[in-house]
């Protein structure tokens, strides 16, 4: 049987090869059900997903979590993200509260998966060493609140690792789909981050060369009122290699040169997607 950290309180184990809390509320998770339906090998097809955990790995290598204490990708799922960031050599645990998020995960073969709200899993206070936030606090309405219930529960120096979708102007139908809530510069992105409470690792934009793809195709025309929804979840444009090779190959560069530019721990100046990287400081 799989064995889990001290920290976590009334957990079992299913059949389904994840935890699950004893107890669970019914708080409501603002998620789009199909957010979770799409083939396991999807986000490997992406580059929008392969370039997202390139530079999420590329920073997390310079700012990592405390290793004396276990991380968890929050909302991570299929785990994805959890298992590129493992495979780097930096243990996280994924948490999903979808429970075929958290099979997922499972078939990937991330150990001690846990399908839950991480409020109903009681992980003790002063205990966790990082958590991952990959494109989730959009999803949540008080977003500062959840950071602050976060802070009790990491150690002196645990991080959070924040990727979040840039820019109130870029606001389109997608958004509406996805269950936004907002969307940040990466002032605002930051500003989660009280001072008292953390001290800033690293901050940056990243997907440069969407910018203005995003703005023409999407935001400018539900400004205009000529977009109303997109169809599924999420658009071909972030998710499907042009049939042109020229297109990829450029596209290709400017992901490499991101990439590049975070190992250096150097910043991005704009981009459709922001990162900070939060240290929890001494009270």
């Amino acid at each position: 049987m799989m064995r889990l950290h001290p920290c976590y309180k009334k957990l079992e184990l299913t059949d389904f090869g994840y935890w699950i809390p004893e107890q669970a509320s019914e708080g409501e998770v603002h998620y789009p059900d199909e957010g979770h339906q799409t083939d396991i090998d999807f986000e490997s097809k992406s580059f929008w997903y392969k370039h997202r955990n390139d530079c999420i790995v590329a920073a997390a290598k310079n700012h990592p979590p405390r290793d004396d204490a276990p991380a968890f990708d929050l909302g991570g799922g299929s785990g994805y993200v959890t298992k590129a960031i493992n495979d780097a050599g930096i243990p996280m645990t994924l948490i999903e509260p979808n429970p075929l998020g958290a099979s997922k995960g499972v078939r990937r073969g991330l150990q001690n998966v846990i399908c839950s709200r991480l409020e109903d899993c009681q992980i003790s206070n002063d205990s966790v060493g990082g958590f991952g936030l990959y494109d989730v606090v959009e999803h949540i309405e008080d977003d500062k609140a959840y950071i602050d219930m976060l802070h009790k529960k990491l150690i002196e120096g645990g991080t959070i690792h924040l990727t979040v979708p840039a820019y109130q102007w870029l606001w389109s139908a997608e958004d509406q789909t996805a269950l936004h809530f907002r969307r940040y510069s990466l002032e605002q992105a930051k500003q989660l981050f009280d001072t008292t409470q953390f001290s800033i690792d690293y901050a940056s934009y990243f997907f440069q060369w969407l910018v203005p793809p995003i703005y023409f195709i999407r935001s400018l025309p539900h400004k205009l009122g000529l977009q109303s929804k997109e169809n599924g979840y999420k658009s071909n444009m972030d998710h499907h290699e042009s049939g042109e090779m020229m297109v990829n190959n450029i596209i290709g560069h400017f992901n490499s040169r991101e990439v590049k530019t975070i190992q250096k721990n150097k910043t991005l100046s704009f981009g459709a997607s922001c990162m900070v990287i939060a240290r929890k400081t001494d009270p």
